[in-house]
C-alpha cells in the first residue's frame, strides 16, 4: 500500500486537485472566517452613509485583475444597495466602462433603477490631469453616461458638480500606471478636498498601500480574496470570494495531506528495507 503511494500516478493527483477546486466552487463549505480590522473599517464607512448617500465607485483595474477584485466591488454594491445609496460608476483605465457594467448589474438585481439608482459614467482619460479636472469640475471631463445620454437628461446627476458631491469615493484598485492609482487619488482628491476614500486592491497590493490607511488619507482598505470573503461574511451574503476561498482552502488542505502521505510512505518503505 505505502510504495503504491509513493508511486501515486500524477493524474490521480491532477484529479484531486480539479475536485478540491470545483466542488467549493458549487456548494459552500461553511469555513468560519475571521474579520481582520481593516475589513471592518471598509464596513463601518459604507454602513455610516446616511441614506440616500451619493458614492462615486471607481473601476481603476482592468480584466486581468477582474477575478479578485469584482467580488469585492459586488459586495460593496449589495451594501450599499441597503443604503440606498446613488452609485455613479467611472473608470481611469479602457477597461473599466466594461467592468462597470458587469458589476453594476448587481445592483440592478437588487431593484435599483439605472439613471436614479446608478449609472455608467464612463471612462477619463489623462490619468493623473484627468483626475485632478474631474475633482474640480466634473462636467468638464463627462458630458454623457457611458452609453451616450447627456447627463443634464438624467435625474441623478442633479446637483453633482464636483468630487465634493460625493459622500464617499470608492477605488477597486490594480494600480494602474498613469491611470488612477492610489497616491494620484489621494493627491487629487483627498488632500486639495477631504474626500472619504476606501479602497480595495489586490492582495500583494496591501503593504504597499497600508501607509495610506495609517495616515488617515484612505478611510479603510478591503484587501483580496480574503477580504471580499470577510466582507461577505459581515453583510451575511456569500458570493463569489466566500465561494474562492472554499476552493481555495480545500486545494491548500489537500495539498497537505498528499505531503504527509507521501513523507509517511517514504519513511515506512525505508524501515521495510531494512535502509
Amino acid at each position: 500500500m505505502w510504495s503504491k503511494i509513493e508511486r501515486l500516478d500524477p493524474r490521480i493527483i491532477y484529479g484531486l486537485l480539479v475536485l478540491a477546486i470545483l466542488v467549493p466552487l458549487m456548494t459552500p463549505l461553511g469555513i468560519p472566517i475571521e474579520v481582520m480590522p481593516m475589513t471592518m473599517q471598509g464596513f463601518k464607512a459604507i454602513d455610516s452613509l446616511k441614506d440616500g448617500a451619493r458614492v462615486m465607485l471607481s473601476h481603476d483595474y482592468s480584466f486581468g485583475t477582474q477575478p479578485e477584485l469584482e467580488p469585492i466591488m459586488k459586495a460593496f454594491l449589495k451594501h450599499l444597495a441597503r443604503k440606498n445609496a446613488k452609485v455613479y460608476a467611472v473608470a481611469s483605465v479602457v477597461d473599466g466602462p466594461m467592468l462597470a457594467a458587469s458589476t453594476l448589474k448587481t445592483y440592478e438585481s437588487l431593484g435599483k433603477k439605472y439613471g436614479t439608482d446608478f449609472m455608467n459614467v464612463g471612462y477619463f482619460a489623462g490619468g493623473e490631469a484627468g483626475m485632478a479636472a474631474m475633482a474640480k469640475d466634473f462636467r468638464s471631463v463627462f458630458r454623457t453616461d457611458f452609453y451616450g445620454t447627456s447627463l443634464d437628461k438624467i435625474e441623478m446627476m442633479k446637483d453633482v458638480k464636483d468630487i465634493r458631491s460625493f459622500d464617499l469615493v470608492i477605488s477597486g484598485n490594480a494600480g494602474p500606471v498613469g491611470g488612477g492609482s492610489i497616491d494620484v487619488w489621494v493627491r487629487q482628491a483627498v488632500v486639495p478636498y477631504k474626500t472619504q476614500f476606501m479602497v480595495c486592491v489586490t492582495a500583494i497590493m496591501i503593504p504597499t498601500e497600508m501607509p495610506y490607511v495609517q495616515a488617515g488619507q484612505v478611510v479603510a482598505l478591503v484587501g483580496g480574496l480574503r477580504g471580499g470573503a470577510e466582507y461577505e461574511s459581515l453583510i451575511k451574503s456569500a458570493g463569489d470570494a466566500t465561494l474562492a476561498m472554499g476552493a481555495q482552502s480545500s486545494t491548500h488542505f489537500m495539498i497537505l495531506a498528499l505531503i504527509l502521505l507521501g513523507n509517511i510512505a517514504f519513511w515506512v518503505n525505508k524501515r521495510s528495507k531494512g535502509v
